[in-house]
């Protein structure tokens, strides 16, 4: 699967939220857009194979929202 992202950009990304710890961080507008269209793209393709997408957390652990 192609992405716009790359993984190297996506990590970058991921970095600078880690390290905010503020109420909002700052990336360059492409970035996320690519982000959105990469997420849009990757649930399109899960739903395509039955997945049900739900907002809560990825392992399961939903007690702290």
């Amino acid at each position: 699967m192609k992405l716009y992202l790359t993984n190297e950009a996506f990590h970058a990304a991921h970095l600078v939220a880690d390290t905010g710890r503020k109420a909002s961080v700052t990336i360059k507008r492409s970035m996320l857009i690519n982000l959105l269209m990469d997420h849009s793209r990757l649930v399109a393709l899960a739903e395509k194979h039955g997945e049900k997408i739900e907002k809560g957390k990825p392992d399961g652990n939903d007690a702290r929202r």
